[in-house]
């Protein structure tokens, strides 16, 4: 298929009697980590619903067979999805994609967005049509129908208009009670959440700074999920008077996915940056249009010719950066000759995306738990944001 492909799969693989599940490729995924391991990972609550039974079996290693067809790649695989239960094991995966010959296990393809779309109604043998996306307009199209996909075990999304399946709920999840009635009718801001966050995890003021982001980010989606079933829920139970209503309500709900999965990392960035101490100039222009997330020490000194440029730093945040880390190429032309950083939550990258990342002299920030994602081979040449953190601080000291 050509790029337009993917509209004229969507024809099939959008009705309304399905269901998908999409995620993001790990680098486990892919087997670029070189994890025991095997195949892609699946979250139980997906098996639950695709593959109800599974979990419940008590023989050794269960399998279910799924029979795959990408409309994006030239390919098809007879799969297997096998719930290893055994020893210290307990986790399901999809193997027998066909080897290196299958999109699924090219490791160029860490951090694509995989959609893979099953009938509704549960048969035996399963099959299921794939799009694995090629193109960040490809992502769009497919974003723009089940929202904003971030790295993570990946989700269900019922195209019925069921709730989406979201992830296991924990104490960050608020309860009816605590949902406000303004929120009813105006939709909380990002940053709202985040401060909200930050109150249900005051331990995590505490942790070091890389387990301090993952934490409050994980935290800060529960409540937006939370707050979305309380305001969105209800109007879906009661239907809609037109199809115009549903598309605009559909818009709505995606439209604020997307801009909070956009902001909220920054947001959890900016504020961990200033419990830190650490001076930093937040979306200050730099040249023309050019808007850097974060500039170190100061956009003054940044501004300043007579600054040296090797004191200093710019960070840009990405929650995924297969495709869309060419555009730190362009930002902060002070900084032409010498490293850019790429704070993202990707859970891996090729070898080679890795190289041509290398040269362009884009430094890849990862938090620390992230780190076991990436191959082996490119793990020793990664930052972690609390080294960043040290890095800028001793620029500072040194000035």
């Amino acid at each position: 298929m050509s790029n337009s492909g993917v509209e004229d799969w969507l024809l099939e693989a959008a009705g309304s009697e399905r269901v998908w599940f999409v995620k993001r490729l790990s680098a486990n995924d892919t087997g670029a980590t070189g994890s025991h391991q095997v195949g892609m990972y699946l979250p139980k609550q997906a098996v639950r619903v695709l593959f109800p039974g599974l979990l419940e079996e008590k023989s050794a290693n269960p399998k279910r067979d799924c029979f795959v067809k990408f409309g994006s790649h030239a390919s098809e695989a007879d799969t297997a999805v096998t719930f290893y239960n055994q020893r210290t094991r307990n986790e399901v995966h999809m193997t027998r994609w066909g080897g290196k010959s299958s999109p699924i296990q090219d490791p160029d393809q860490m951090g694509a967005l995989l959609v893979l779309s099953f009938p509704q109604h549960v048969g035996a043998p399963r099959e299921a049509m794939a799009w694995l996306a090629r193109t960040p307009e490809e992502e769009d199209t497919l974003e723009a129908i089940c929202g904003d996909v971030l790295p993570g075990d990946g989700r269900l999304y019922f195209l019925s208009g069921e709730h989406v399946v979201a992830p296991g709920r924990s104490s960050c999840w608020l309860s009816p009670a605590e949902i406000k009635p303004e929120w009813k009718k105006e939709f909380p801001s990002t940053e709202t959440l985040m401060r909200l966050a930050i109150e249900r995890r005051p331990q995590a003021t505490t942790m070091k700074v890389d387990r301090r982001l993952m934490e409050r980010r994980a935290c800060e989606e529960q409540i937006f999920f939370s707050v979305e079933e309380a305001c969105v829920l209800p109007s879906l139970k009661n239907g809609f008077t037109s199809i115009d209503a549903f598309i605009r309500s559909a818009l709505s709900v995606t439209n604020r996915r997307k801009s909070r999965a956009g902001k909220s990392l920054e947001l959890h960035v900016r504020q961990i940056l200033q419990e830190e101490q650490v001076k930093f100039t937040h979306n200050a222009i730099t040249e023309g249009q050019k808007r850097p997330d974060f500039i170190f020490p100061t956009i003054d000194d940044y501004l300043n010719p007579r600054f040296p440029a090797e004191k200093l730093r710019m960070l840009a945040v990405k929650t995924t950066c297969k495709d869309r880390w060419r555009q730190v190429i362009n930002e902060a032309n002070r900084l032409a000759q010498h490293k850019k950083h790429l704070l993202t939550l990707q859970e891996g990258v090729s070898v080679t995306q890795f190289s041509e990342m290398r040269d362009e002299n884009i430094q890849l920030v990862v938090p620390a738990s992230l780190l076991k994602k990436f191959p082996p081979k490119i793990r020793p040449e990664l930052m972690v944001f609390g080294d960043f953190i040290r890095e800028v601080r001793s620029l500072v000291r040194g000035a």
